[in-house]
């Protein structure tokens, strides 16, 4: 099934059974060829580092799936982070799926993965012009502990790579 089909299934699906009824379970190696939607050649190559780190505990990473299987939304949690325990991070809902609950059926299903490592406290970071998701972030009751600077490496779309830096916002919640 092609991207467009998918996500026309996704909406009928969601209208009908509701986002809740999507599932949620462990990101396979297979699945990385169908991320491409979630950033660049560059963070692909992150998510699939990530992957490599599952069996160790250190890392966890969902998807949330369509109907089909074919993931349409991702997110991951560092179990080895200086901040503390339970941080979510590298958070994407496909683009033309966005506003239908999907980030937020994610992120609840990633916080019942720190709730049952007996962590009580879920947090990440959002890019301070990340307005939109930092709105969501919000609305479920994460709140701002502190700003920090943060980088990785990217790309453009020349391929040309660079080292991008950010301010970003750190928000925890209760959990």
């Amino acid at each position: 099934m092609d991207i467009d089909a998918t996500i026309q299934e996704v909406r009928s699906f969601i209208r009908r059974d509701g986002v809740v009824a999507l599932s949620v379970d462990d990101l396979q190696q297979e699945d990385i060829s169908q991320l491409e939607w979630s950033g660049s050649p560059l963070h692909i190559d992150s998510v699939r580092d990530a992957l490599t780190r599952v069996a160790s505990g250190s890392v966890q990473y969902l998807v949330v799936r369509a109907p089909c299987g074919r993931p349409i939304g991702k997110g991951g949690i560092e179990n080895a982070d200086p901040h503390g325990l339970g941080k979510l991070w590298q958070l994407a809902t496909h683009p033309e799926l966005q506003s239908l609950g999907i980030g937020t059926h994610l992120i609840a299903e990633l916080e019942n993965r720190v709730r049952s490592r007996d962590n009580s406290v879920s947090w990440l970071g959002v890019e301070l012009e990340n307005v939109r998701a930092r709105s969501l972030y919000e609305r479920l009751g994460y709140e701002v502990f502190a700003e920090e600077m943060d980088g990785w490496e990217t790309e453009d779309a020349t391929g040309r790579r660079y080292w991008k830096e950010v301010r970003v916002a750190l928000m925890r919640r209760s959990i």
